[in-house]
């Protein structure tokens, strides 16, 4: 079954299947969450028993439709009987317009129809084709459908040089406690000092790749009469001045923040981080680090380096996160919102995001990445595109890919890179 948080469009194509002919087509114009949600996953799975998708298009330049801030998509899709195995050398081609629609002639547009038709590229439209065989080799390997608008010819050679970020890091989620003037003191609190954590609230002010907390949490585990035993008065008052207020809704707070095993005033302190990254991110791909571990609010996924691996070096993971093919990944993990934030999906981020393998590094090696990424660290960062034309940048890529043995696909995975950000901020063109 779909999934409940599935827009209504989600619906619509099982029903379209019972009225259309045999060999029938449909043709569908949608927003561009379908391709990079949880819930889109398994609208895709459902639809392709019912349908065989031939062709996605989707805007790479400019707005189709004034009233939405979103990026817009159309699918051609024939009508199949779900119970007939699928050809997996079935081939779908995903189509990227260069121009915007309204630019194109009635002319143009017969002959764009016709290239898209055809699988055969002009000056309109950039054109990718992979069969089902691929898109489920490229599946595995991580990549969703927002991904295959880009040219990735050269990944499935790249993956052998990956490691599954899960295998190094636990996965911290920001703690959510739902009431930010209680966890989130202002100044002049005067609660007791063992109750304050710093946390990191948002990546707003990271200038470079170092973080820092930004704000102070509220984190006590000790009941009220612990408090009163041991005179900690203010921790005591903070939490009395709460216990009498209501929610938005009317509910008592006492209530509505109560959870199973915490006392209703409680925040755990377990979601330490030593990396942070952003689940919206804007013009620069980036993940950051910490000064010392800290805690993090829930709008960030924090990596916490699980022990057998902490003896490697802290700088060399850093640059394994920020280079052209770990922001390629970010990418393509989210899909773009509004006026060109990408959404990142943290189910996705977690259980497919990649890294290259450190384990394939010579100690030479790893010295020559570290030193080479020494100038990104600090210095400020730039939107992407005038990012990767840096020269410290360019310098640090080519040392990394070299010592990987994968610098033949650099160019590749730059342009693959740029492809889909570009498409994210198609809706500013």
């Amino acid at each position: 079954t779909l999934s409940g948080k599935s827009d209504i469009f989600a619906y619509i194509p099982f029903y379209l299947h019972k009225i259309i002919s045999d060999n029938g087509k449909i043709g569908l114009i949608l927003s561009n969450a379908w391709l990079g949600t949880d819930y889109g996953e398994i609208f895709l799975e459902l639809i392709q028993k019912f349908f065989d998708i031939e062709i996605i298009v989707i805007s790479g330049k400019g707005k189709w439709f004034n009233n939405a801030d979103v990026v817009t998509t159309f699918l051609i899709a024939s009508k199949r009987n779900p119970t007939t195995p699928i050809n997996p050398k079935r081939t779908i081609s995903f189509c990227t317009l260069n121009k915007k629609i309204e630019s194109i002639s009635d002319i143009n547009i017969k002959q764009l129809s016709e290239s898209i038709l055809l699988g055969k590229e002009d000056e309109c439209v950039a054109i990718q084709k992979y069969s089902l065989n691929q898109i489920n080799n490229l599946e595995t390997i991580g990549v969703p459908w927002c991904g295959y608008f880009a040219n990735l010819t050269w990944l499935e050679a790249v993956s052998e040089k990956l490691i599954e970020c899960n295998r190094i890091f636990n996965f911290i989620r920001g703690e959510r406690r739902g009431w930010n003037a209680l966890f989130y003191p202002a100044y002049g609190h005067n609660i007791e000092s063992e109750y304050i954590k710093p946390v990191l609230k948002n990546l707003r002010g990271t200038q470079g790749l170092y973080c820092s907390a930004d704000a102070e949490a509220f984190c006590c585990s000790k009941t009220l009469q612990e408090l009163k035993e041991l005179n900690h008065t203010g921790a005591l008052s903070w939490i009395r001045s709460f216990e009498n207020q209501n929610n938005k809704t009317g509910v008592p707070l006492a209530q509505s923040l109560r959870k199973a095993n915490m006392h209703w005033y409680e925040m755990k302190t377990d979601n330490m981080a030593d990396y942070v990254v952003n689940v919206n991110y804007d013009k620069s791909l980036f993940i950051a680090t910490f000064e010392n571990r800290s805690f993090i609010d829930q709008r960030m996924i924090g990596l916490l380096t699980k022990t057998e691996y902490q003896q490697e070096n802290k700088i060399l993971l850093l640059a394994l996160f920020n280079n052209v093919l770990s922001m390629f990944f970010i990418e393509s993990f989210g899909f773009g919102r509004g006026l060109g934030a990408l959404d990142l999906r943290a189910t996705k981020f977690e259980k497919d995001f990649k890294i290259l393998n450190f384990n394939f590094l010579s100690s030479i090696q790893k010295v020559n990445i570290i030193n080479a990424f020494q100038p990104i660290l600090r210095r400020n960062r730039y939107p992407l595109e005038q990012e990767i034309k840096q020269e410290d940048r360019i310098n640090f890529e080519r040392v990394l890919f070299e010592s990987f043995g994968i610098i033949d696909y650099y160019e590749a995975i730059k342009n693959s890179l740029l492809h889909l950000f570009k498409i994210r901020f198609a809706v500013k063109s």
